[in-house]
Order: C-alpha cells, then sequence, then structure tokens
C-alpha cells in the first residue's frame, strides 16, 4: 500500500513538473515574439522616419530651386507616412490578437507582403530605392552644403 502512495506521489510531482516547464516555455516563447515584434515596430519608425527626413531636408532646399522637384519629395513623404501607418497597424494587429488569446487564429492574408514582411521588402528593394531616391539626390545637397537653406546631415 505504501509503494502505491509513493508511486503516486512520484508522478504527481512529475505531472507537476512537466507542467511547470511547458508554462515556463510558454512564457519564453512570448517573450521572444514580443521582442521580434518590438524589433519589427522599431524598424517600421526609424525607417520611415529617416526616408520623411531626407526627403522634407530636400524638399525645402528645391522649393525655390525646382518646384516639381520639391513635390516628388513631398510626395514621397505621404507615400512613406501612409505605408508606415499602414506596417503599424498590421504590427499592433498582432499584438492585440496576442494578448486577446495566444491560439487565435491569423488573419487572412492579403498577399505575400502580409505573411513575411522582411521577405517581401527583399523583393521590392529596386522599388524602395527608386522611391526613397525619387524626390532629390543625396548628393544634390551633399554637393551645395554651403548653400542657404541646406543643412548638413546631423552627426
Amino acid at each position: 500500500m505504501r509503494t502505491r502512495k509513493e508511486q503516486t506521489a512520484v508522478a504527481a510531482e512529475r505531472a507537476a513538473a512537466a507542467e511547470r516547464e511547458r508554462d515556463q516555455l510558454a512564457r519564453l516563447a512570448a517573450a521572444d515574439e514580443r521582442a521580434a515584434i518590438a524589433r519589427e515596430l522599431h524598424d517600421v519608425v526609424a525607417h520611415s522616419l529617416a526616408v520623411m527626413t531626407v526627403q522634407a531636408d530636400g524638399a525645402s532646399y528645391m522649393i525655390d530651386l525646382d518646384v516639381e522637384q520639391a513635390r516628388k519629395a513631398m510626395v514621397t513623404i505621404g507615400d512613406t507616412g501612409r505605408d508606415a501607418l499602414e506596417d503599424m497597424r498590421r504590427i499592433v494587429a498582432v499584438l492585440r490578437r496576442v494578448d486577446a488569446s495566444p491560439n487565435a487564429p491569423e488573419p487572412e492574408a492579403a498577399g505575400p507582403a502580409d505573411t513575411d514582411r522582411r521577405r517581401a521588402g527583399i523583393a521590392q528593394l529596386s522599388a524602395l530605392v527608386e522611391r526613397t531616391r525619387g524626390a532629390v539626390s543625396p548628393s544634390s545637397c551633399a554637393s551645395t552644403a554651403n548653400r542657404p537653406g541646406c543643412r548638413p546631415p546631423r552627426s
């Protein structure tokens, strides 16, 4: 009788230890996911703000020299801001799903960009470069840094 009680106690302790380990692994996985989401959110914000800042500086310089180039820079600023807002909405939606229910189904993806944003970004690199370069050439400001209205990059 005593051996049976000991075996039952050992089995119960093993089950409790396995449950604690499973809970710990779930917490670690959630922490990893939060860190990945935070990195992606930082990437979206930092990249978009950098593009918008460069384009705004270029537009302010070009406004008196070439109104059409300045207009293109402003369009790029608007497009970049809208893209960043869309990306942030997508990321926040993921956070809300994670907070609401870790096992909630993923929403239907509209295309490859929704399923793996980073891979789609590499595939669209040429378009990104053209959009960033579209309004003002970085060398136009660098070569005329002594002109009024052109601010050199901050260190």
